[in-house]
């Protein structure tokens, strides 16, 4: 089509007579099912408020993540008292895209061992364009020695593979599917060594 120009850079796409641009830059725009890597900003009322370089904050409630032990049961004031010592500010976290809210907010949860806190390691940031949904989201690296979260935000998460199974917390914070098993117990923080 002649005479038109596009307000943004970016790949042209055509369906049938219709032609549109996905653009090149911008934010990361979350859609349910989202696997998504983020840092938690700060704590509102019974949820965490999470960065995932999208345009607003993602919200983590209270009651969408997996209590130590992984035991089923009611979240108290204990529970909601003791927050800062589950996630506080500047955690990284793994976490599922669970709904939007009417403003674009994005609802998060983290009730599997495979979502939560991430162990030592890196975060590393690419263009969310770069990143895609994967049948798995983790992957283990062995030539290199590394484990990496790949967030559908484009945030990444590096962490040092340390001899973990596929589905070992151990390995970067994300764990396999038996959700009733205990968490395994925290690794050392690597040599300077596994960061080159």
């Amino acid at each position: 089509p002649t005479g038109l120009a596009a307000t943004v850079a970016g790949v042209v796409g055509r369906v049938d007579r219709l032609v549109g641009v996905a653009a090149a830059g911008g934010r990361y725009g979350a859609d349910v099912g989202d696997v998504v890597v983020g840092r938690v900003s700060g704590l509102a009322g019974k949820r965490w408020r999470v960065d995932l370089g999208g345009r607003q904050d993602a919200a983590l409630p209270l009651s969408a993540v997996r209590l130590p032990g992984g035991a089923a049961r009611r979240r108290t004031a204990e529970d909601e008292a003791s927050m800062r010592a589950l996630l506080s500010e500047g955690d990284p976290i793994a976490a599922e895209v669970h709904a939007l809210h009417g403003d674009g907010c994005a609802l998060l949860q983290a009730r599997s061992r495979r979502h939560g806190k991430l162990g030592d390691g890196v975060l590393v940031s690419v263009p969310p364009r770069c990143a895609s949904r994967q049948r798995t989201q983790a992957a283990t690296c062995p030539g290199a020695r590394v484990r990496i979260v790949l967030g559908v935000n484009g945030w990444v998460w590096v962490s040092p593979d340390r001899g973990g199974q596929e589905g070992d917390t151990a390995a970067g914070g994300l764990g396999g599917d038996d959700d009733d098993a205990p968490p395994p117990p925290t690794p050392p923080p690597p040599t300077p060594t596994q960061r080159l």
